[in-house]
Order: structure tokens, then sequence, then C-alpha cells
């Protein structure tokens, strides 16, 4: 199966609605990118509720309402052809480095143990991605 485990599943978070998905032996893959206006068909007014209800800031009555709407809209996307859903080019597999390192080195900045392979050095400090994407 498609596993972090395995190397399989990569995750790049850009919010886009876009996967890329191949085949490590071969190389060859496709780029699934959903085509602009699909999450915005049923209105502003649909997305502020969206937001209000993904935000926990919702009240009763507006939950009912956005799960009344949303429903048409979840309908839509499980019954329409994927080419209405989506835009659909061949794309390359970025190849997954073979062999596994199981070193791990502890963040600097805030003391948590990681793969080596993924440190950062910034001065004379070693820090993990997370510490390293926030400067």
């Amino acid at each position: 199966g498609c596993t972090f485990g395995k190397r399989c599943l990569k995750v790049k978070e850009t919010g886009k609605f876009a996967f890329t998905l191949g085949s490590p032996s071969t190389g060859r893959a496709v780029r699934v990118v959903l085509r602009p206006g699909i999450l915005s068909r049923s209105g502003e007014a649909f997305l502020d509720l969206m937001e209000k209800v993904a935000n926990g800031e919702a009240s009763a009555e507006e939950r009912e309402q956005f799960y009344d709407q949303q429903e048409s809209l979840m309908q839509y996307i499980l019954n329409a052809p994927a080419e209405e859903l989506f835009n659909i080019q061949k794309a390359k597999l970025d190849p997954t480095p073979r062999g596994f390192a199981f070193r791990f080195t502890c963040c600097d900045n805030c003391g948590e143990e990681f793969l080596s392979v993924n440190a950062h050095r910034v001065g004379d400090k070693v820090l993990c991605p997370a510490c390293f994407g926030a400067l």
C-alpha cells in the first residue's frame, strides 16, 4: 500500500487541491487538480457559512443550513464526470531515495528528536524542519 513509512505517500502543503499520483517503479505519474470554481459553485455565502462551521463559530441553525446546502455540492462532486471536476495531465514522479537512515538528532531549539537527514544547520545550531521553517 501507499504509506508514509514506505515513503510512497508525500504531503507538500501548498493550500492547493492538487495531487500527483504515480508509480515509483516506472516513474510515470499524473497530476490531478481540482478545477477552479468547483468548491465555490454554491456562492460566497456558502463559503462564509463553511468557515463559520469549520471554526466552531456557527449557531445550531447555521450548522443545519450549512449541511443542507453542502448536500447538493457533495452530490455534484460524487456524480459529476472526473473531467468536469479535475484537470488531469501527465507528470513526473520525484524519485524516492533508496535505503533508510535511522540516525536521530535533537533540535537545538525545541529539544525534540527527529531524523538526522532532515536537519538544517543555522550557524552552530541544528534545527528540525519545523523550527527551521519558523525562522
